[in-house]
């Protein structure tokens, strides 16, 4: 991640194509399910729960989901998924079990 500017209250960061405005404020995590969710390499999933795990980081849980995901907290409790597979493993493990009331759009 590279930063690209910050102020007093706010930094803009990069990763590759993807940009994120970090802006300081009160911390109010939501209390239902909504949450970011990011891909990793199958590969490289267990090296992360190992560090996970060894950071103590809260989990807050478990997956019922097709694929490896670990759901943790970041240190603000905002809620994030860290998943092996993408859109596409998604959509065809729900062909598979569909969730209740699903259409496809």
């Amino acid at each position: 991640m590279k930063g690209e500017v910050k102020w007093n209250t706010g930094a803009y960061t990069t990763l590759d194509s993807l940009w994120f405005c970090l802006s300081l404020g009160e911390v109010k995590p939501s209390k239902d399910y909504s949450h970011i969710a990011f891909t990793i390499a199958t590969d490289k999933f267990d090296v992360f729960r190992q560090l996970i795990t060894k950071h103590n980081m809260k989990q807050w849980q478990d997956n019922t989901s097709e694929g490896n995901s670990l759901y943790i907290l970041d240190p603000d409790g905002h809620k994030l998924e860290i998943h092996c597979g993408n859109l596409t493993s998604r959509l065809l493990s729900l062909k598979r079990s569909p969730y209740q009331g699903l259409e496809y759009l």
